[in-house]
């Protein structure tokens, strides 16, 4: 289901692999659409979701954390919605970049993709800061 499909990105895009652009890309349906967490333009096609990743697939030692998925099936579509945190060595003196991010993954059944479900739809987008009011009280 649309956990391994996750599971399988998560390891792609991180991978530091020269291949790593091209096989996240890959797990993309042909009409799939990325709105990419540092991206203003929604890409629908696979050559500009490739290009996408082709920039965040390469940020040096790219890995993520904080990862929490919520995953729900219905027949031949499952939704995995949650939150993931990114980072990367920013390149200034041993610095490193993070960016928080929520996202949504819609996944459609596809015998033929390497996990059974291929990505048609993923929005991930840079976490706000919640006003005081809506924050969780632990």
């Amino acid at each position: 289901m649309g956990r391994r499909t996750t599971d399988l990105w998560l390891r792609t895009v991180t991978s530091g692999t020269a291949n790593a652009a091209r096989d996240t890309a890959q797990l993309y349906a042909p009409d799939g659409v990325l709105w990419g967490t540092l991206s203003e333009e929604v890409r629908d096609t696979p050559a500009e979701i490739f290009d996408y990743f082709d920039y965040f697939a390469n940020k040096p030692h790219l890995r993520v954390s904080g990862y929490r998925p919520l995953i729900r099936v219905d027949g031949d579509v499952a939704l995995n919605t949650g939150y993931y945190t990114f980072t990367w060595d920013d390149g200034s003196s041993g610095g490193t970049a993070s960016k928080r991010a929520r996202y949504s993954f819609v996944y459609r059944r596809d015998p033929l993709a390497p996990t059974g479900w291929t990505i048609i739809d993923h929005h991930s987008s840079a976490m706000p800061d919640a006003p005081a009011k809506l924050r969780h009280a632990d």
